[in-house]
Formats: C-alpha cells, structure tokens, sequence
C-alpha cells in the first residue's frame, strides 16, 4: 500500500548530472508518485533522494503525465551506507540540507 506523503525529493540523472526538486506524493516499498515542474521530460532510469527518509533510490520512471511521475524502485540505500559509485549522491543531498 502506498502512504500519502508531501515531503521533497531530489531526481539526479544523467551525466553531467541534472538535478530536479520535486515533491513526493505518496510512497510504498516499491515506489513512489513525485511532483515535477510540468514539461519536464525524464529518463527512463533516474536517482531518488528522499531529503526526509535519507534514502537514495535508483528508480525507472514507469510514466510521466501532468507534471507528475511515477517511479519503481530497483535499489535503495540509506544515505550513510551508499555504494562508493553513488557516493555523488551523497553530496547532492548535503547541498539540498543546507539550502
């Protein structure tokens, strides 16, 4: 089941890295709806950084309409424990923190 949230989140994808902030809308295990500037075009694979749970998620982007996404987890990791490869990650969420 999914819980209904409003608590931001930072999409990362691409390289050299684009970095959106949108507003998750509600969460699950397996995924979640994020809120995006309408128009925005995403990837087909994307980062999630949750700013409140700390987690790092790589996601598929599973549809887009409306300014709204929906994303399917592959991978999650808590930001204290990332791989080194998304360590980058890392200092996003450090930037974000501090804004």
């Amino acid at each position: 089941p999914r819980k209904v949230v409003a608590r931001v989140g930072v999409i990362v994808h691409g390289e050299p890295r684009t970095i959106l902030t949108g507003m998750i809308q509600n969460i699950s295990k397996t995924g979640a709806q994020v809120r995006v500037a309408g128009g925005v075009q995403l990837p087909a694979s994307v980062y999630l950084i949750d700013m409140v749970a700390q987690v790092a998620h790589l996601c598929v982007v599973e549809h887009q309409r409306a300014g709204r996404c929906g994303l399917r987890f592959l991978d999650r990791h808590p930001l204290a424990q990332l791989p080194a490869a998304m360590s980058f990650l890392l200092k996003i969420f450090m930037d974000y923190a501090q804004r």
